[in-house]
């Protein structure tokens, strides 16, 4: 039988694992943002000899904040289009 006790401790265990998802999701945007000009002056000084190389350096930042900063278990939730609208974010 559920009671008053247990329905108090299910819904504090989905509200702290829905707070911990968000506050990861935070943290690794801020990450995201922090990294990103660090990526971008790596694919400027990686393409510098290459002419019309926009697309290229950024799929290298993107493809780069991808793979080494979002952790996988959040990489259900971020997709590639939402790190590739930061990274527009911080281009502009």
């Amino acid at each position: 039988m559920i009671n008053g006790i247990n329905i108090y401790s299910i819904v504090m265990s989905i509200l702290v694992i829905i707070f911990g998802f968000f506050a990861s999701y935070v943290r690794t945007k801020v990450e995201l943002i922090n990294q990103a000009g660090i990526f971008i002056n790596k694919a400027e000084e990686e393409y510098i000899n290459v002419t019309k190389a926009g697309n290229l350096k950024f799929e290298y930042v993107l493809n780069a904040l991808y793979d080494n900063v979002i952790p996988g278990p959040l990489k259900m939730f971020i997709s590639k289009q939402m790190v590739s609208d930061i990274i527009q974010k911080v281009f502009d």
